[in-house]
């Protein structure tokens, strides 16, 4: 027999009592073997999650510089989170590594917001609940775009009028560009365009004539020939991009 274990004897004189003299049901007596008791019908720790962990829901909303993520975990623990311009999936290291998270609490919506973002820069947030075990979900992620608070291009081409390109390297956030452009060139063309959907009832002019390409513009040889490109759109402050353009020399 083990120690502590309590066994039962099926009997047949109603008569017997047990060991501690109280009176049996009529049918069985019990005792317990010495050594430390063993409940078997102990009862679970009702603190130990049940539940496989899970992060559901997970929305986006960009800002200039910053993403706020919304989320539901099933149970109560810590959501991480990270953003990247990389749509690789990280590790669950990497993630806490960017030391982004929020306490959660079970079947709660909750928001995490994440600074220090680029402004006009497509982001891929991944993120993941770890429960008060220790036992983490499967990363879920989503993408998003954060926004600008100032008008912009989206594209700005300059050309010899029946030439090629010369302005590389656009970027919205540089407003200043200098370029040269050939010799013997007279007349350039410029054309400009914006994304319609951040830059709402945009507006652009170009040397103050709306439109958003010209061609035909003069320059001359020895000196440096200015163009203006302004933008406006609702709810932006307006911008002015300036290309400066020089003729090379013969």
């Amino acid at each position: 027999m083990d120690e502590g274990t309590k066994y039962y004897v099926i009997l047949e004189d109603e008569a017997l009592e047990n060991s501690g003299g109280n009176e049996n049901d009529g049918h069985s007596i019990y005792f317990t073997t010495e050594g430390e008791f063993k409940d078997e019908t102990e009862p679970t720790n009702p603190d130990t999650p049940s539940v496989t962990p899970s992060l559901s829901g997970l929305t986006l909303t960009p800002a200039d510089t910053s993403i706020t993520a919304s989320f539901k975990p099933n149970s109560a623990g810590t959501v991480y989170a990270m953003a990247t311009t990389s749509s690789t999936t990280p590790t669950t290291a990497q993630i806490v590594s960017a030391n982004k998270s929020v306490s959660a609490a079970a079947n709660a919506s909750g928001t995490l917001s994440i600074t220090g973002l680029s402004a006009n820069q497509k982001y891929y947030v991944f993120a993941f609940l770890r429960n008060s075990s220790g036992t983490d979900s499967s990363i879920v992620s989503s993408n998003t775009t954060t926004t600008i608070s100032d008008a912009a291009l989206s594209g700005l081409t300059l050309k010899p009028s029946g030439g090629s390109n010369v302005l590389t390297g656009f970027n919205a956030s540089t407003k200043t560009y200098t370029v040269q452009v050939p010799s013997g060139t007279t007349t350039v063309d410029v054309a400009a365009s914006t994304d319609t959907t951040a830059n709402a009832n945009s507006v652009i002019t170009i040397n103050g004539t709306a439109g958003a390409s010209r061609t035909g513009i003069a320059v001359t040889a020895g000196a440096t020939t200015k163009i203006t490109l302004k933008i406006a759109a609702d709810n932006k402050t307006t911008v002015d991009y300036v290309i400066n353009i020089t003729v090379a020399a013969e």
